[in-house]
Formats: structure tokens, sequence, C-alpha cells
């Protein structure tokens, strides 16, 4: 889907600590979720699961961690919290979950996994999230995706989460 796009945008990190750049596609744009996109969303996180946690999880575990919540995790998500969609021309493409200085969730659609949307979303809410006076940004990072998060300056931190899971943090601010 996003192969051969050759036009774009660098997007620089609004933190201090991290100047890293990322290609973003000048037709990818960003916007509030609602409840109209609850299907698409759940779409996207059962195919981000089911496909790109295979490096560390055999397709049983990942088809049971995809249906863990269902669907009305996603609308509580869109209702409660603040969730921010990457559209690339019509099609979302990833979707990220926020609560205060918490990732909640990141999922990107399979076809647009390694070309820089789930970077512009993390980079998005981190923008969001020093500017509403937080230090930090916590996760709990699946085990397929620490390499990811490690690249954009995140460390583990001292207390666990569970053991399919890695508790990770990074300063934005102060």
């Amino acid at each position: 889907m996003m192969r051969g796009v050759n036009r774009g945008q660098a997007l620089r990190s609004a933190t201090p600590s991290n100047s890293l750049e990322v290609f973003v596609p000048q037709s990818l744009h960003f916007r509030p979720a609602d409840l109209s996109d609850v299907t698409t969303l759940f779409d996207i996180r059962q195919a981000a699961i089911r496909q790109l946690s295979l490096t560390h999880l055999s397709e049983c575990e990942a088809a049971a961690w995809a249906e863990r919540g269902g669907i009305t995790r996603v609308e509580r998500a869109v209702a409660k919290d603040e969730v921010r969609v990457a559209v690339l021309g019509q099609q979302v493409v990833g979707w990220l979950h926020r609560a205060a200085n918490s990732i909640e969730g990141l999922y990107v659609s399979p076809p647009a996994a390694r070309h820089g949307v789930g970077t512009a979303l993390i980079k998005l809410a981190e923008t969001h999230i020093a500017q509403r006076g937080h230090h930090f940004v916590v996760l709990e990072s699946s085990l397929n995706a620490v390499g990811f998060y490690l690249r954009l300056g995140y460390t583990p931190a001292a207390t666990q989460g569970s053991s399919a899971a890695v508790a990770m943090r990074k300063q934005v601010a102060g």
C-alpha cells in the first residue's frame, strides 16, 4: 500500500531528548477517532496482532491475545480516552490509544507496517503528553515491539508487567 511513495516530509520529535526524524508520506494525516471508526480499528488490531506478533508468539497465542477484550475494548478506548488514527488517502492505516501519559495501544495495519506510521503516531502522542505537562511516557510493549520502542528512545522500566510485555518509559519533558 505504501510502497513506491517518494514524496513526503520529515517529522521531528517535539521532545528535546530525541532528534529522530522519520519519513512520513505527505498524504498521511492524523485525526481523532470517533465511534464510526470502531470496526476498522478493531480489524486493524486483529490483523496487527495476528500477523506482526508471530516473531515472538505462536499463532494460537496471537489469536488468543487478539480476541482479548473484543470490540468493546476498542469502543471503550474511543469513548473514554484519546485515540488518534493515521489515515493514508482515505484509508485508516494505524491508531494509537493514549490515556494521560500512558500509551495503551499502538496498532498499524500490516501492509503499512515498517513505513513510519507507528513512529509518527508515537511522536504525535509524545508531543501531546509533553504539552499536557507530563515528564514521562509509559507503556507496556509486546515482545515483538521492544526493538521498535528502543529505537525511539524508550528504556525498560525497573518494574515489569506480565511476562508477555515489557514495561517501558521515556522522558519527554523536564
